[in-house]
């Protein structure tokens, strides 16, 4: 609870359709997947847009930019209860195709709330956004606990999703220039990339 949360469920081909989960918070992301058959990684995220992320998907194995897609959540935001999931999806995806069978992956979101930490009261997850600013030693971006896990995709524009963790790696110089990141790009089948200056992470953020 708050923090991560795996559902699995078989399609009935109704549109509108919830499914619980127990999260217990706010759902900061999530990513649905068709398992008996081939279809796109749907991905929402609450900050997809300032004013109604629920109308928008990413897809994780693409670079494209955010879309408009109904019939992904039917334009419902998730609840700390459950998420709603359309019968059918332009992007060439479904996820209540009747018979079908899906899982989902529920990152939870942190903001003052969290039950962690010796006090429990320590966040430990963030799904939010940032507006790059251009600079070689860009935007810092405050969580207030040092990441293990970072997953940043461009949602204005085409671009590479781009994946980095701590047992692989992950820079602690500074400037973010000189990082050398160990990165993944989970919308391609590459290794690897080592020579990327993505992020550089502290204590409190990245």
């Amino acid at each position: 609870p708050k923090f991560f949360d795996i559902q699995t469920w078989t399609g009935d081909g109704t549109t509108g359709r919830q499914i619980s989960h127990n999260l217990d918070a706010t759902v900061g992301m999530m990513i649905l997947k068709r398992t008996d058959s081939s279809g796109y990684w749907g991905v929402y995220h609450r900050s997809t847009d300032s004013t109604a992320p629920e109308d928008y998907a990413l897809l994780l194995n693409s670079t494209s930019a955010k879309i408009d897609e109904q019939f992904f959540i039917n334009d419902t935001a998730p609840t700390s209860t459950h998420f709603t999931v359309g019968a059918t999806a332009a992007s060439g995806g479904d996820f209540n195709a009747n018979g079908a069978t899906y899982v989902a992956y529920l990152f939870a979101h942190n903001d003052g709330d969290g039950d962690f930490g010796s006090t429990a009261d320590q966040d430990i997850i963030k799904c939010g956004s940032y507006t790059g600013n251009g600079s070689s030693d860009g935007q810092f971006i405050d969580l207030g606990f040092e990441p293990q896990w970072l997953l940043v995709k461009k949602s204005s524009a085409a671009d590479n999703w781009i994946l980095m963790d701590n047992m692989r790696g992950m820079v602690t110089s500074s400037p973010a220039y000189n990082s050398d990141d160990e990165t993944l790009r989970p919308n391609t089948t590459g290794a690897e990339v080592t020579s990327n200056d993505i992020s550089s992470i502290n204590p409190t953020g990245f």
